[in-house]
């Protein structure tokens, strides 16, 4: 009795969130194929750590888009896409300690695909990164630059949590669309 229950919950959970889960993966992911693949693998580790979700944590909607998100993460490091062009606006982040100056924000990391100019990435992604607002770069430089946690932005800019997860989900959303043109990004 308690399977089926259980099931009839998972069920629920599935077409509710299916599309939230689709759309995060679409963000990695183009074809339509495998973003149905890859969401169905989303779901079976969903019910299967689904007694590990804490509440306290995070909402649930989050806790399952950040599981499609690293999922399909994975698949793409797995695919031996060696002919494309990938970047992760992530992995760019300069370790030094002066934040005025960015046209030296980003790097090119040596793990990049060597398609790729090393040179011209890092100029592409200065520029995309020196259009962002100046709210944005604040939010930007935190997170990318000094490893802040979301909670810690939130408590140095004394906003709500959620203000900052939004403003960073924006930011990413900003710099991949300026460089969606030139790469296909992870």
């Amino acid at each position: 009795m308690e399977t089926k229950s259980r099931k009839s919950e998972f069920e629920l959970m599935y077409d509710k969130y299916k599309p939230v889960v689709c759309k995060a993966i679409g963000m990695y992911v183009k074809c339509q194929a495998t973003i149905d693949d890859i969401s169905q693998e989303v779901f079976e580790k969903v019910y299967k750590h689904l007694k590990t979700y804490d509440a306290v944590k995070g909402q649930f909607s989050t806790w399952i888009v950040t599981i499609a998100q690293n999922t399909a993460i994975d698949y793409l490091r797995k695919a031996e896409l060696s002919a494309t062009r990938f970047v992760d606006v992530n992995n760019y982040v300069k370790d030094s300690e002066t934040t005025n100056d960015t046209s030296n924000f980003f790097i090119a990391p040596d793990l990049c695909d060597k398609g790729i100019d090393q040179h011209e990435l890092k100029q592409n992604i200065a520029k995309a990164f020196s259009n962002l607002s100046p709210k944005y770069k604040e939010i930007a430089v935190m997170y990318f630059k000094q490893n802040l946690q979301y909670t810690d932005i939130a408590n140095v800019l004394e906003v709500p949590l959620n203000t900052v997860k939004v403003t960073i989900f924006r930011i990413r959303e900003v710099l991949q669309s300026a460089l969606k043109h030139e790469y296909s990004l992870l």
